[in-house]
């Protein structure tokens, strides 16, 4: 049973905004977020989910380090391509690397990174 609800099943928009059904809707320079697939958007949130029971929901809002994200999106992702599958939490590497890049991205669109790469601070 899927933990998402769904609705209908949307219809491609044209170059000229119209979609098959008729109505326009003038969103095609927006990201198409249904081609993001289901196992990211699950596993990204359970990593999430994990590290709001343990630090905070949105803990991370209040700002970090790039370096330290980037540090955690590395470890996961290393420890995945080394054979392990879960961290030892019992979460999903991959879904590590995705929280870890989420986070990044956030933080990075709402100004709240300190850039701390090398050369950057």
């Amino acid at each position: 049973m899927s933990a998402f609800i769904t609705g209908p099943a949307a219809t491609p928009a044209k170059s000229d905004g119209s979609s098959s059904g008729g109505g326009i809707k003038h969103d095609s320079e927006k990201p198409d977020l249904s081609l993001v697939p289901r196992a990211l958007l699950e596993e990204a949130a359970f990593a999430f989910m994990h590290g709001a029971k343990k630090y905070g929901r949105y803990n991370y809002l209040k700002g970090l380090d790039s370096n330290r994200l980037v540090s955690a999106a590395m470890r996961h992702l290393a420890a995945y391509a080394d054979g392990e599958e879960h961290d030892a939490d019992g979460f999903h590497h991959l879904g590590g690397v995705a929280a870890s890049i989420g986070m990044l991205l956030d933080l990075r669109a709402k100004q709240k990174l300190a850039d701390t790469r090398y050369g950057k601070a």
